[in-house]
């Protein structure tokens, strides 16, 4: 299989590229210091965050990088009518894990009989057991400290529709099933939230979808414990096995609403804002800058204990850079 060593020169042009763009924001310079380093800890992990950011934030005019890793979910089923289209372009790819695929007896089975085949990169439950994905992604988004909202601001915005067509609010909530926000409270002086019974750790952020810049997403497959990057075409690939639709469908709370161009409105203005929930656990990295004693100081903080759901701890340090 492809090693991720093969790809340094498409890389090496992506991390220039990014360095720029965090130049441009005075977030990257050659004085950059790590938050663990100024801590005096050992290795950035989820009590670097607390710490500095219980101590210190970032000005509201600033920007903030955060960089996540993924499981990424794709439909199990593969429709047998594709299955030829599919073999073809396996084999054209040239990757081991793909044409393993196409040569595989449940492969060869499931084409002859006319059923579907089970997408084998795809998460799965095996005898009531969950089987992560085998395909991961990594992900940053920059956004304006100062314009980091909460769910509370959404829903003040989405109020204003309902008052100007005379409907009622339903305890403060569009949606009773959504439960997003409950049982979170904030960690004191932090950007943070745990959950009451969970005791998760997470960034929560809903914020206006033009506020948000999106970093590139970077995919990759774990084949045999081999995990490579993938490159354009084989990305296109693994969600043309199982495609997965990225419409955003009206609820049906709105579907059934007698007043459907209040609906409409609605619906608009809820998808204005994009809800980012990050488990710390799942944070690669984060760029900022923050006042220290009167000076501006930028920071990085790189967690390589990162690891999606399926992998150890470590396993996934090599893909983790920013820089």
């Amino acid at each position: 299989m492809r090693r991720l060593d093969k790809l340094k020169n498409i890389q090496r042009a992506n991390i220039l590229a990014e360095q720029r763009y965090l130049r441009q924001k005075e977030l990257l310079s050659e004085d950059r210091m790590s938050m663990s380093e100024f801590l005096g800890d050992t290795t950035d992990n989820v009590e670097t965050l607390l710490k500095m950011f219980s101590k210190y934030q970032p000005n509201d005019s600033w920007f903030m990088t955060v960089g996540y890793a993924n499981n990424v979910k794709t439909n199990v089923t593969i429709k047998n009518e594709d299955m030829a289209n599919l073999e073809a372009i396996a084999r054209k790819l040239n990757n081991r894990a793909f044409t393993d695929m196409v040569n595989s007896e449940e492969w060869k089975t499931a084409k002859d009989s006319g059923k579907t085949f089970k997408n084998p990169f795809a998460p799965k439950k095996v005898k009531g057991e969950s089987i992560p994905s085998k395909i991961y992604s990594t992900k940053s988004f920059t956004i304006q400290w100062g314009n980091i909202k909460n769910k509370a601001d959404k829903d003040a915005d989405v109020k204003k529709v309902y008052d100007k067509y005379g409907l009622e609010w339903s305890d403060g909530k569009i949606d009773p099933s959504d439960t997003r926000g409950m049982g979170w409270d904030q960690i004191p002086s932090t950007p943070f939230q745990q959950h009451q019974n969970t005791g998760t750790q997470r960034l929560a952020i809903y914020n206006k979808k033009e506020g948000i810049k999106k970093g590139k997403t970077k995919y990759f497959l774990n084949y045999q414990d081999d995990i490579a990057e993938l490159t354009p075409d084989e990305v296109k690939f693994i969600f043309s096995l199982a495609p997965t639709s990225t419409e955003t469908k009206m609820p049906k709370r709105l579907l059934d609403m007698e007043n459907q161009e209040a609906a409409q409105e609605i619906f608009a203005m809820e998808n204005v804002y994009e809800f980012k929930s990050l488990d710390l656990n799942k944070i690669t990295y984060v760029i900022c800058s923050m006042v220290i004693d009167g000076q501006t100081k930028k920071f990085s903080y790189v967690n390589k204990n990162v690891a999606p759901d399926g992998l150890d701890s470590g396993d996934f340090a090599q893909f983790i850079n920013p820089f």
